[in-house]
């Protein structure tokens, strides 16, 4: 996986447009599957979309610039700047939304706007959608985004970053961008400990995972940290470790 930095959705099927073609834009399949991906998502940066969708695609070609621009151009998507990360941000436009609405992909949310705080969270969004994309690239593509999980299914009080469908379970994708208080995380597990229908609860942390984290007093059955460095550069080898014993992502497979 790549960096964010001026750095998967469900898997599609590609179509093959001259992707620098003049005249109206016609939508293909991959282009209706950005707009999900970006509208589930909230915004993605430029290389998600390109890792996302044109993976094996030469940068040279610049083909995942071009089209994504002619969406941009055509009023699909919308361009937005963070400051904090120092990279333009994409967005679905009122246009594509209405694309969605239209198709009966919009999923029941409504179309995400950049409010004045949305910089505190820029950062979290992101790593979040580099985790889903990466996981989509592992072959687990039965994501369900936060956005739908609270707008949608009013999922309750705590709503998980991500819910991952795999061999019919349900697995929370959590992810800590910085550590936070011991008591903090006991009513964190307590919480997903009330949901039998979590087969299991994967923390995703940025930080180094401390023993004192992995001592906690939860269910070791249930609950699994992973590093976010190591799961982006070691994908499926990555380990999944607790306080009794670890095995690699790839097992889930």
């Amino acid at each position: 996986m790549e960096d964010i930095q001026e750095t998967r959705p469900d898997a599609v099927s590609v179509e093959t447009p001259a992707e620098n073609e003049t005249g109206p834009l016609v939508l293909t399949t991959r282009d209706i599957a950005i707009l999900q991906l970006v509208h589930e998502q909230r915004y993605l940066a430029f290389n998600q979309i390109r890792t996302a969708f044109w993976k094996d695609r030469s940068e040279i070609a610049n083909a995942a610039y071009k089209r994504l621009m002619r969406l941009v151009d055509s009023g699909f998507l919308e361009e937005g700047y963070s400051k904090r990360k120092g990279l333009n941000l994409y967005l679905l436009a009122e246009k594509g939304y209405a694309e969605l609405q239209r198709r009966n992909l919009d999923l029941a949310l409504s179309r995400y706007e950049l409010t004045g705080h949305y910089e505190r969270y820029v950062d979290h969004d992101l790593k979040v959608s580099s985790i889903r994309i990466l996981f989509n690239e592992l072959g687990l593509v039965n994501w369900t985004s936060e956005r739908v999980l609270k707008e949608v299914r009013r999922e309750g009080a705590r709503v998980p970053d991500g819910l991952v469908t795999i061999g019919g379970k349900h697995v929370v994708i959590e992810f800590e961008n910085r550590l936070k208080s011991k008591p903090r995380y006991k009513g964190f597990f307590e919480s997903y400990a009330s949901h039998k229908e979590y087969y299991l609860v994967i923390i995703v942390v940025y930080d180094d995972i401390k023993e004192w984290l992995l001592d906690l007093d939860y269910d070791p059955q249930q609950v699994w940290f992973v590093g976010y460095e190591d799961l982006m550069s070691k994908m499926g080898q990555a380990l999944l470790e607790n306080k009794h014993e670890m095995f690699a992502l790839e097992r889930l497979l």
